[in-house]
């Protein structure tokens, strides 16, 4: 790059034209490879930074009608603000869906050097220019403030506390801005030499510490006997991969056993809340006197008779349990999955399920459903697990506000009916709010999936445990897998796991 920063204009373009490009086409390939890294890594953001460059070294031809570069103007202001009505939190982003607010700017910025228009005029206003002004800080201070406040919270922030968080914001932004990014831009007080000479030794003492912090991996001593606590749940007993599949032809049929009993075989059939119970069934296998088979896949509800908007193959998916249910003798169907939330994204309705469900059980089979297990407004149990530890009483339960839906949950049992339904809710939550950590363990391992503590709790339920049993729970079974057959706590205490 500083060799190209020698060149005259006219070298330069064609060659940060066709990083541009390479760099879009790599930002739309890696978001199917990997999503996060598209967000991180610089080949697959170059292309937002270029449109400006591309525009600063004159690739873009001046528009000298009046009409015309008003238009565009009015479009481009448009295409900042489209992706508030268009992207959703399952919408991939950067790749194409930046594509809008890049172009947008870049419009705005390029007919509104050449001569005012109405919209450049409308962004001159002053609140706006000192907002323009500190954006930069205001990008970097935002998103810590509003991050640590959540995890101060443990909960979803109230009206009052977002406005405090935004005001916040602002103020750090202006600090930063004045006393910070001001005085570096300022040639007369720091030179360009000088802003080069710091940014180099900054750059390279944090690669330094970054690449300390990795070899040592982080750096534990700081936690003490609460590493263990941070660290991800991981069960002790892995499934094979092709049990938990997008294509149904990829899916492994006999090794996707969970456990081998008398009886017909148990199909258990849903999404990644379904997994999180998979993984106990199978570690504790010789509890179980059934046949359990596992036929999952990731965010796909099993309902049929839809075609899903996020991952239309899981339509095929769900019709080809049918092909399972006679090649395996199934009898019983235990459906689970995170349904509020697959719904949601899928287009899925109600009356759909309901449909499937007589479908499922004009067919002759028996069919038990496990409703939505708790949703907490923190993603990251490890980080509650190690504050919580550090109380007088590390063992003291903890119980958190969640962000189901209540009526959902209980139009859904309406539709199943009490016999066939398991409302995870009901052992686990007090009103409005829901156990989340006890005896020093967490229940959860991110914001929706039991980690293997809470799985393990949720099957040591009778009512839950019946729907993987031919004959009666074996109750030594029960004690091994450690707990009690209590749906409803005594007194709104939580259920015992030890």
């Amino acid at each position: 790059m500083l060799l190209l920063y020698r060149w005259s204009p006219n070298s330069v373009r064609p060659a940060f034209l066709v990083i541009a490009i390479v760099s879009f086409g790599l930002s739309c390939l890696w978001a199917f490879i990997d999503p996060t890294g598209n967000y991180y890594l610089p080949h697959t953001r170059a292309w937002e930074l270029l449109c400006g460059s591309l525009i600063a070294l004159g690739l873009v031809p001046k528009i000298r009608n009046g009409l015309v570069r008003e238009t565009a103007a009015v479009v481009g202001l448009l295409l900042t603000i489209a992706p508030l009505v268009l992207l959703d939190r399952d919408s991939p982003f950067p790749a194409w869906n930046a594509a809008p607010i890049c172009i947008g700017t870049a419009m705005l910025i390029h007919t509104g050097e050449q001569r005012g228009t109405i919209v450049a005029r409308l962004l001159s206003m002053p609140v706006l220019v000192c907002v323009g002004l500190i954006s930069y800080s205001l990008y970097l201070f935002h998103w810590p403030i509003i991050v640590f406040s959540k995890y101060q919270l443990l909960r979803d922030a109230t009206a009052p506390e977002l406005l405090m968080m935004a005001v916040m914001s602002l103020v750090a932004a202006w600090v930063s801005w004045r006393f910070v990014e001001s005085p570096f831009r300022d040639r007369t007080r720091v030179s360009r030499s000088a802003v080069f000479s710091l940014t180099a030794v900054a750059g390279t003492t944090a690669a330094a510490l970054g690449a300390v912090t990795f070899y040592m991996d982080g750096f534990p001593a700081r936690m003490g006997n609460e590493a263990r606590i941070a660290q991800r749940d991981v069960a002790q007993v892995k499934q094979p991969a092709r049990c938990f599949v997008d294509d149904w032809q990829d899916w492994a049929g006999d090794a996707c056993y969970l456990a081998r009993g008398d009886g017909p075989t148990i199909l258990l059939w849903g999404d990644s809340h379904a997994g999180h119970y998979a993984r106990v069934i199978r570690r504790n296998a010789p509890e179980f006197d059934a046949s359990i088979l596992r036929y999952t896949s990731s965010a796909c509800a099993p309902v049929l008779g839809v075609r899903f908007k996020a991952k239309p193959e899981y339509q095929a998916f769900n019709e080809h349990v049918f092909e399972v249910i006679r090649a395996y003798g199934v009898k019983r169907i235990v459906l689970a999955a995170y349904w509020d939330y697959g719904f949601e994204k899928n287009g899925v309705t109600l009356g759909m399920f309901e449909r499937s469900l007589a479908t499922l059980r004009e067919a002759g089979l028996e069919v038990d459903v496990i409703g939505d297990n708790p949703d907490f407004p923190f993603k990251n149990p490890a980080y509650l697990g190690v504050r919580l530890a550090r109380r007088d009483d590390p063992d003291e339960p903890f119980f958190s506000k969640v962000r189901n839906d209540w009526n959902f949950i209980a139009r859904m049992a309406e539709i199943v009916g009490p016999d066939n339904f398991y409302n995870p809710m009901i052992p686990l939550c007090r009103g409005k709010e829901c156990l989340a950590y006890e005896n020093g363990e967490l229940l959860m391992g991110d914001n929706s999936h039991f980690s293997t503590y809470g799985a393990t709790k949720m099957l040591s339920d009778l009512n839950l445990r019946r729907f993987f049993s031919w004959d009666k729970v074996n109750r030594n079974a029960l004690e091994h897998l450690g707990g009690k057959s209590t749906a409803t706590p005594p007194s709104g205490a939580p259920i015992s796991n030890k």
